[in-house]
């Protein structure tokens, strides 16, 4: 079933209030365990990036990983609490000699 068919299914079942709501609570407790994968994959000192508020792109080191989230302080100073599911990890450059 693609998305488009489950929004009909829901849109047209005729659930219950009690059916809805349990099927409210299943797509949180997904939500919360993709938050949580993806902030595992943060260490601390880890080169990241994510696009805040009017696409504006920032660029900075993770400082601490949370449940869910991970603070960022950004080149410009600037911490940032971001959901890690925003997060794009920058690759580290090798260093020539």
């Amino acid at each position: 079933m693609d998305i488009k068919q489950l929004k009909r299914a829901i849109l047209t079942g005729g659930f219950s209030s009690a059916e809805l709501q349990e099927l409210w609570d299943t797509v949180k407790v997904a939500h919360r365990a993709e938050s949580m994968i993806a902030a595992a994959e943060f260490n601390p000192g880890d080169k990241v990036q994510f696009t805040g508020r009017r696409s504006v792109v920032y660029k900075g080191e993770v400082v601490r990983v949370k449940l869910k989230n991970v603070l960022v302080k950004t080149t410009c100073g600037h911490n940032f609490n971001v959901p890690a599911t925003m997060l794009k990890l920058i690759p580290a450059t090798k260093k020539v000699a």
